[in-house]
């Protein structure tokens, strides 16, 4: 009886064997398809619930703050603020960094902001380049600017070229805390539910890039397609391919203005909602809405809410001012926002872990 079991067995096995032959692929190909299908899990979280975005500037502290810097001189940054280890650990829980910049030779430098790293000046000398947050230049907490002189800069070039001059060797430029921007979760899919509210944190995007039918061409040797990619700024002022991020205060079909420090809708000012509330009340770090004459003196460039009395009426649009009234190039520059460029309010903030952290007020 045990011969015939035995012997049944192995005639079993060996039909399973023919029915599901072993895989040729190495086993590399396993974990290849595991990477490649937990990729695609996170790209469509990413495209269809919950976004990352990093703050880059300080329009719209302090509800949430962009790259800025805190001065500290080196005899009061500590024993950790200099040890590479304890350095890395601090800021890896709040994003602060210390630096101490010092010019190592006497040389020519070049002062000059740049459009790929908002929040920071950038400091050419010789032949060595630092970033130090633009806040420490404009707080005048930077040294050895004596014999600089400003300079004239091309208008239509990211590179804004700010002064130029000598550098001593040895000239501590600026040291202190360089704290990174807070990095937020935008909900993509909040909005597909639920329209924009006012008072909301929005994010949108500076550019929607769309296929244009084009002439197609030899030139050069290149493949004729007959499609182009055409990405141009939402609106004129804007650089295309940025995110940006700023309260909502005008909706659709809306007449906006601002007067005695308060957001004015259709005529009738805007109370009640907390976000904008604490804007117009200007307590703990905030100052109240202003036009662009009042928050930025001697601005003739053009824009839409410059003088007081001055109104937008809004089309199928969005108004966005920042919370840092004093310091946001917002819609009172550059104008409203299209509904096709709305991405998602901010929900979360997921990093540094400081006062900040949680969900975005």
């Amino acid at each position: 009886m045990l011969d015939e079991i035995t012997s049944d067995i192995n005639i079993l096995s060996e039909l399973i064997e023919k029915l599901t032959p072993p895989s040729l692929k190495h086993p590399m190909y396993a974990i290849m398809d595991t990477l490649l299908v937990a990729f695609g899990v996170a790209m469509a979280f990413r495209a269809y619930f919950f976004q990352p975005f990093k703050i880059p500037t300080g329009s719209m502290q302090p509800t949430l703050c962009g790259v800025h810097s805190e001065y500290v001189s080196p005899e009061q940054a500590s024993f950790f603020d200099k040890t590479p280890v304890f350095k890395q650990l601090k800021w890896l829980i709040t994003g602060a960094t210390y630096r101490d910049v010092i010019a190592d030779k006497t040389c020519r430098g070049h002062i000059y902001t740049d459009q790929r790293y908002p929040g920071f000046v950038i400091f050419k000398l010789g032949e060595q380049t630092f970033k130090i947050p633009q806040d420490s230049l404009e707080r005048g907490e930077i040294e050895g600017l004596d014999n600089f002189h400003h300079m004239a800069d091309n208008p239509n070039d990211s590179i804004k070229s700010l002064a130029a001059g000598v550098i001593e060797n040895g000239t501590r430029l600026w040291s202190g805390y360089v704290h990174s921007g807070d990095q937020v979760f935008a909900n993509r899919l909040a909005w597909n539910f639920f329209p924009p509210e006012r008072d909301d944190t929005m994010i949108f995007t500076t550019s929607i890039p769309e296929l244009e039918l084009c002439i197609p061409s030899t030139k050069n040797n290149t493949f004729p397609f007959p499609f182009v990619v055409k990405d141009e700024p939402i609106q004129p002022g804007l650089m295309a391919g940025q995110h940006y991020i700023k309260r909502l205060v005008g909706k659709p079909n809306e007449s906006i203005s601002i007067a005695d420090g308060r957001i004015v809708v259709n005529g009738e000012p805007v109370v009640g909602l907390p976000g904008m509330e604490k804007i117009t009340k200007g307590e703990n770090g905030y100052k109240p809405y202003r036009v662009i004459s009042e928050s930025n003196p001697g601005y003739n460039a053009n824009g839409y809410l410059i003088n007081p009395g001055d109104s937008i009426q809004l089309g199928d649009e969005y108004m966005a001012l920042g919370d840092n009234t004093s310091n946001s190039y917002d819609s009172r520059f550059w104008g409203p926002v299209p509904r096709r460029a709305m991405v998602g309010p901010a929900a979360i903030v997921w990093w540094p872990f400081t006062g900040r952290w949680g969900f975005v007020q």
